[in-house]
């Protein structure tokens, strides 16, 4: 109870990390967050036309924690439950809902680059759509930091781990300003500045040459 209550008054709160602490554990945060511990139950509400803004929020953040397994043999176990939920529908369709709301962008990015790491190199095809959202966040607030960071690495993902899922040439030529852009107005924020220029690099070795995303032939291209 505790718990929940300080989450609950957090309006602000795009994402939640709780490492080495074992009586805390993933489905009990999500339930402090929006009384669900499951893929399944947070859907549902996410998914409910009535919701609020800052419920759609704090749902965000807890299919973010529910998508944060740790171990590596837990993540396709994890991964199935997300997608039987249509976790990743929901987040989109959240995204494309709630564009007036910085926070519910920020927290839907968060959960979206979570899905992502999740779901490493499985192929998903709804990649294209994850980079849409992102990128449609940055050029939407490109004074929000929180939303920057978050959009940054949920693209990062996107391209690094997107397979056959990555976008073509047309798609990252429209990415490229609003990273830039995001570099340059935040030049001290670690994160931002970090993703920005991961974003950059894994832009820059999708559809070069073969076109993969693998970055083999990228690696062994010769320098012009």
């Amino acid at each position: 109870m505790l718990l929940a209550l300080s989450l609950q008054q957090q309006p602000c709160l795009i994402f939640v990390s709780v490492t080495n602490c074992t009586l805390v554990t993933r489905p009990g945060l999500a339930y402090a967050l929006y009384d669900a511990e499951n893929f399944q139950g947070v859907v549902e509400q996410l998914n409910d036309p009535r919701l609020t803004v800052a419920d759609a929020q704090r749902c965000c953040v807890a299919l973010y924690t529910l998508l944060g397994a740790e171990e590596e043999a837990e993540r396709a176990a994890t991964l199935t439950d997300a997608e039987a939920a249509g976790s990743l529908d929901a987040l989109l369709r959240c995204a494309a809902l709630h564009v007036p709301h910085a926070g519910v962008q920020a927290a839907c990015c968060s959960a979206l680059s979570e899905y992502v790491h999740t779901a490493q190199r499985t192929e998903v095809a709804s990649y294209p759509r994850i980079f849409q959202a992102v990128v449609a966040a940055l050029k939407a607030y490109p004074l929000e930091v929180d939303v920057q960071g978050a959009a940054l690495l949920a693209l990062r993902n996107a391209c690094c781990f997107g397979l056959e899922g990555t976008p073509g040439v047309p798609a990252l030529l429209d990415a490229i300003p609003p990273v830039l852009a995001a570099l340059r107005a935040f030049p001290t924020d670690l994160f931002v500045q970090e993703y920005g220029c991961e974003s950059l690099h894994e832009m820059c070795k999708m559809d070069r040459l073969c076109g993969c995303g693998c970055g083999c032939c990228w690696r062994n291209a010769p320098l012009h």
